[in-house]
C-alpha cells in the first residue's frame, strides 16, 4: 500500500512539475517563438530567414524570444500580441536566472507592432542594441531597461506603454512619440531623451510657445526628475506611425498547440492515475 502511495505521489509530482516549468514567471505558458542561437527559427511559419535578416510574414499571437546576436528583425507593419503578460521581444536570453548564458547584443528590431505584452521588449542585460519605426500599445512597460547601455530608440510610438530604465548605462531616445506614457529611471546614467512627441505637453505646459517656425516647444518637457527634453515637439513624428486602430492578429496554431495539448494529456493523465488508484483501494477494502 505505502509503495502504490509513494507512486502515486512522485506522478503526480511530476505532472505539476512539468506544468510548472512549462510557465515563465509572469504565469505565461512558453513555447512562443524563438530565434535559436543557430539561427533557425522555432514556434512560427511566418518569419522569413534571409541570413541575419528576419522578417515577419504575417501576425503572431505571443512573444519572440531572440537568443542570437548581430540580427535584423523585420516586422514589415505585422503585429505580435499578447495577453497583458510575459514578454513580446525578449532579449534578455535569461542572463538573469543564470548569467553564464551568453548576452544578446547588436540586435535591430524594426517596423513592428507590439500589442498587450507586460514588457513590450526586454532589453535586460543586453547592450548596442536599435529599435525603429515599432508601434509598442498597451503594456506595462514598452521598454524594460535594465543593467543595458548604447541602445537607441528612435521613431517609435508608445501608447500607454513608458519606457523603464533601471540601473542602466547612457542610452538614446530621440524623435519618439509617447501617448499617455513617459521615460522613468531609477540609479541610472541619465539617459539622452531628445526631440520627442510627448501627448500631454500642452496640460502640463499651457502656456507655452513655438520657437518659430521650427516646430519645437519652447519650454522643455520634464518627463521623471532630471529626464528632460530640451527639444519637444509640437507634433507626432511621423504620424503614419501612429494606427487609427490596433491590428488584430491572426492565431497561430503552431505556437499555442504544443502547451495546450501538453495541458489537455497532463489532465487526462492525473485523472487516470487517481481514477486507477481509488479503484484499487476499493477493491483492497471488498476484499
Amino acid at each position: 500500500m505505502k509503495r502504490i502511495v509513494l507512486s502515486f505521489t512522485l506522478i503526480s509530482v511530476f505532472l505539476i512539475s512539468s506544468v510548472i516549468e512549462m510557465k515563465s514567471a509572469n504565469g505565461q505558458f512558453l513555447g512562443n517563438v524563438y530565434i535559436n542561437p543557430d539561427g533557425s527559427v522555432t514556434g512560427t511559419n511566418k518569419i522569413q530567414r534571409n541570413e541575419n535578416i528576419y522578417t515577419l510574414t504575417g501576425n503572431i499571437s505571443g512573444g519572440i524570444q531572440i537568443q542570437r546576436s548581430h540580427i535584423l528583425l523585420d516586422g514589415a507593419g505585422n503585429a505580435i500580441k499578447g495577453d497583458g503578460e510575459g514578454r513580446g521581444i525578449d532579449l534578455s536570453n535569461g542572463r538573469g536566472q543564470d548569467p553564464s548564458r551568453p548576452e544578446i547584443n547588436n540586435v535591430t528590431v524594426m517596423n513592428l507592432k507590439i500589442l498587450g505584452f507586460y514588457y513590450g521588449v526586454d532589453n535586460a542585460n543586453t547592450n548596442n542594441n536599435t529599435f525603429i519605426g515599432n508601434y509598442i500599445e498597451n503594456c506595462q512597460s514598452s521598454f524594460w531597461i535594465v543593467g543595458s547601455s548604447s541602445n537607441i530608440i528612435t521613431n517609435n510610438t508608445m501608447n500607454n506603454a513608458g519606457i523603464s530604465i533601471n540601473y542602466a548605462g547612457s542610452n538614446n531616445i530621440t524623435k519618439n512619440n509617447f501617448i499617455n506614457c513617459w521615460v522613468t529611471t531609477w540609479a541610472s546614467t541619465q539617459p539622452i531623451v531628445d526631440g520627442n512627441y510627448w501627448s500631454d505637453y500642452t496640460t502640463r505646459y499651457p502656456d507655452a510657445k513655438v520657437i518659430d517656425n521650427t516646430g519645437i516647444w519652447e519650454t522643455p518637457y520634464e518627463s521623471w526628475e532630471n529626464v528632460i527634453d530640451n527639444h519637444p515637439l509640437v507634433m507626432p513624428y511621423g504620424t503614419s506611425s501612429i494606427p487609427s486602430s490596433s491590428p488584430t492578429p491572426e492565431p497561430t496554431p503552431e505556437v499555442e498547440a504544443f502547451p495546450t495539448t501538453f495541458v489537455i494529456a497532463t489532465s487526462v493523465t492525473f485523472a487516470i492515475v487517481c481514477l486507477a488508484l481509488l479503484v484499487y483501494l476499493k477493491k483492497r477494502q471488498q476484499s
